[in-house]
């Protein structure tokens, strides 16, 4: 329950409000269950399997601050190789998108 109180001079208005949030499992929770990223962590190659996903998969990398660092579409199966070797250390997040499916994945560049 969250109580929102407004003031203007003298005089207030008051409202409670109920708030439903929601919490994700986790990064890994994917419908593209025969998709390998690897190596990870990585010195700077990544390489995505898409061998078992026919159509076009978009795939897009953001850094710790939601800016988007990399974007490609993939519109064949197949292995795919992203060099992210001139991004700076740390966490990122991989998200692979087709027309029925959605991931999010960590990537660590070291």
């Amino acid at each position: 329950m969250v109580v929102l109180t407004a003031v203007a001079g003298s005089e207030s208005v008051t409202d409670e409000q109920s708030i439903a949030v929601s919490i994700p499992t986790g990064l890994g929770d994917s419908n593209f269950d025969a998709i390998q990223i690897y190596p990870n962590p990585t010195n700077g190659i990544v390489m995505i399997n898409l061998n078992d996903h026919p159509g076009n998969t978009s795939v897009r990398i953001f850094d710790l601050k939601g800016s988007l660092v990399y974007s490609r579409d993939m519109h064949n199966p197949g292995l795919y190789l992203i060099n992210i070797s001139d991004y700076e250390n740390g966490p990122y997040i991989m998200q692979l998108d087709n027309e029925n499916q959605s991931s999010h994945q960590m990537i660590i560049k070291k």
